[in-house]
């Protein structure tokens, strides 16, 4: 599917004078000034390296549509051979310096070489490349009395020729020898910047987009990530009539502005996978010839996406599925989380994927769908399971099918049939609130903020939908360092509980007792609502074993809400 090959300055200027090199349509436009032009170009006539450049052969199944490099060329017909996935700011510079120039057409500017401040230093530096305005650059043979060259000289080998017998008589005494050994010293590439190499990785067409963005992301771990939604910018670029595209990044941008809840969840602009791999779980039900390469909800599913399944189109094999019915399914599945499972803040959401299985079933007509008490079941027993650590899309295919089946059949999934007393009284309350203690640390505290639990402040205000949340240190973490060497047995899940962000800020490392003082007649109650004793709680500041204790007992009193709040 790949192959490792070279390009030279001359092929590639060739390529984009011939508008067989373009860009596909994700990439954003070149954003390099001076502060990279001159370096990358000064390495250039040094003759270094400058990195690898990723070409995509062309291929009219990719749907990525072209368009041209900035300052290059119309394409033809909007078509090209090559694809530059990986190089767009050195390729557009190169173009610029040796053709159109920088800046905006009505101050354009040159790079002007000062070779003669170079020999005479016997190195070239950065500061031997300026920028000069067009308009006062001069001829090729004024500039050699000066001891410059503009850099387009150097690709224009009849100037470049004129050029180089006027610099020597006026600088060598015509000794055209010695200039080209001192040249050679200072800038080896200066009289021959058309056959500079750059290695580059040439992908086959036809080649699966998802392998394509695989290979991107492994060659560019320090750049811009080319992520799947970029490519499906791409691919579904395409005109509506004859003055609009379908901007795929626009279109997602404006639904989410629309789905509140989504955004109340923390989903935001980089998201946009999400509808897609909701539409591909539709598609993947289809018929084996309907469905093509779709087999699930995958990244990689998403891709081999029919465009005008996502548009919205009647000739769709889905003709009422689009993005924006995906949006609202998902807006409708967040707005199940934050009013019947307390999930009221990302920090309680354990996973973005569980938004798909919610989503799927929200798709369905309301009466083969399941009840929002099934719904709450099946996400508060694969949260308490800790599942969806790792292989997200996994589980989230599994569950989709899962929760189909419950509805069609009435028969409950294993992780909800599993979801007992006996299991509840099980769970490790104490692990700690990192990696996968993360996911069943927030699933109890949403169900905390589901029960009620009171903000820590004189007036028992509930947290709100609307709120910032933290989880607090019930006892403060300074506190417990000098108990603790080990980072993990600082947060325990039994020991944090949530908390507005403004109210954990100024609570910070105070005494529990002080805090608890100054809630005055409130404490009983806003204490009841975090499952917390509060005589435990101000003993728990001071020593070890009686912060274990306290832990032991929340432990407990938490499980008992599990229990009652699932109806177990």
């Amino acid at each position: 599917m790949w192959k490792v090959d070279e390009r030279t300055v001359e092929s590639l200027i060739g390529m984009i004078d011939g508008a067989e090199l373009a860009l596909p349509q994700f990439q954003r436009p070149s954003v390099w000034g001076k502060a990279n032009w001159i370096p990358f170009l000064h390495t250039i006539l040094l003759g270094r390296p400058t990195g690898t450049l990723l070409l995509l052969e062309a291929s009219e199944n990719q749907h990525l549509h072209p368009r041209k490099l900035d300052t290059a060329p119309e394409l033809k017909d909007r078509g090209a051979k090559w694809l530059l996935l990986d190089g767009q700011q050195r390729t557009t510079t190169l173009y610029r310096a040796v053709r159109t120039g920088f800046g905006a057409a009505d101050r354009r500017k040159k790079v002007v070489i000062d070779v003669r401040a170079a020999l005479d230093r016997g190195e070239m530096v950065e500061d031997d490349l300026q920028l000069v305005s067009a308009q006062k650059v001069p001829g090729f043979a004024e500039l050699a009395e000066q001891g410059k060259v503009d850099f387009g000289t150097l690709f224009d080998a009849p100037e470049l020729a004129g050029w180089q017998h006027s610099f020597v008589e006026a600088h060598y005494g015509g000794d055209a020898r010695s200039f080209a050994y001192d040249l050679k010293q200072v800038a080896p590439r200066l009289t021959d910047i058309g056959s500079y190499r750059f290695p580059v990785l040439v992908i086959e067409k036809d080649t699966p987009l998802a392998v394509v963005a695989d290979i991107f992301e492994d060659m560019n771990r320090r750049g811009q990530p080319l992520n799947k939604f970029d490519l499906m910018v791409a691919r579904l670029y395409r005109p509506l009539d004859e003055k609009t595209y379908f901007d795929l990044r626009d279109e997602w941008v404006t639904a989410l502005a629309e789905a509140s809840y989504l955004q109340q969840l923390g989903i935001d602009e980089d998201d946009g996978m999400l509808p897609l791999q909701l539409i591909a779980k539709q598609v993947a039900r289809l018929p084996a010839d309907l469905r093509g390469r779709v087999k699930g909800l995958t990244g990689g599913d998403a891709l081999e996406l029919d465009p005008l399944q996502v548009i919205g189109d009647p000739n769709a094999a889905l003709p009422n599925l689009s993005l924006k019915v995906a949006v609202d399914a998902l807006d409708r599945a967040a707005e199940f989380l934050v009013r019947s499972c307390g999930v009221v803040a990302p920090q309680l959401l354990p996973q973005q994927a569980m938004l798909l299985p919610l989503a799927d079933q929200f798709l369905m007509p309301e009466r083969q769908r399941l009840g929002p008490a099934e719904l709450k079941l099946w996400f508060f027993s694969v949260s308490l399971a800790i599942d969806y650590y790792g292989s997200v899309n996994t589980y989230a295919d599994r569950d989709c099918n899962r929760l189909e089946h419950w509805a069609k059949h009435g028969v409950e999934p294993e992780s909800v049939s599993a979801l007992t007393r006996d299991m509840v009284n099980q769970l490790d309350l104490r692990m700690a609130f990192t990696r996968e203690g993360n996911i069943l640390g927030r699933s109890v505290m949403a169900l905390l903020v589901l029960g009620g639990a009171l903000d820590w402040v004189p007036g028992q205000f509930a947290i709100k939908e609307a709120d910032s949340i933290d989880f607090h240190h019930l006892v403060p973490d300074q506190r417990l360092r000098s108990w603790y060497g080990r980072a993990e047995d600082r947060k325990p899940i039994a020991a944090l509980t949530p908390l507005r962000s403004s109210t954990n800020r100024s609570i910070g490392t105070r005494d529990s007792r002080a805090v608890i003082t100054e809630l005055g007649n409130d404490a009983p109650q806003i204490m009841s609502s975090h499952q917390i004793d509060t005589e435990l709680l101000e003993k728990a500041y001071h020593n070890k074993e009686a912060f274990e204790s306290f832990v032991e007992d929340r432990e407990r009193r938490l499980k008992e809400l599990i229990i009652k709040a699932l109806g177990l």
